[in-house]
């Protein structure tokens, strides 16, 4: 429980940090706030966009090799039951005494 709460306050000393940072970085901006607000705008579409294409590029990858692995379990699956049906040397079946 207390490993949550350390991750939990690591949290939010990051969120406030940047907060923080944030507001200094208004507040002691050398252009109009127009211009600033135009440039946290961008740089906000950026990060949003970047962080898109990452999500995107991971789901991409989790597919992929979900599909691989439903290839591999349906080959093992056939690979098992390929063997079970084939007599075995040296053991009676019901049908072959």
């Amino acid at each position: 429980m207390e490993k949550k709460e350390t991750i939990m306050n690591n949290r939010s000393d990051i969120l406030i940090a940047f907060a923080l940072g944030a507001v200094a970085g208004i507040l002691l901006a050398p252009d109009r706030g127009e211009v600033t607000r135009r440039r946290i705008g961008e740089k906000a579409g950026d990060l949003f966009s970047g962080a898109r294409d990452r999500v995107g590029g991971v789901a991409d990858t989790l597919r992929d090799q979900g599909r691989a692995m439903k290839e591999a379990v349906q080959g093992a699956k056939d690979s098992y039951r390929e063997e079970v049906g084939r007599p075995r040397a040296g053991l009676r079946s019901e049908t072959n005494p």
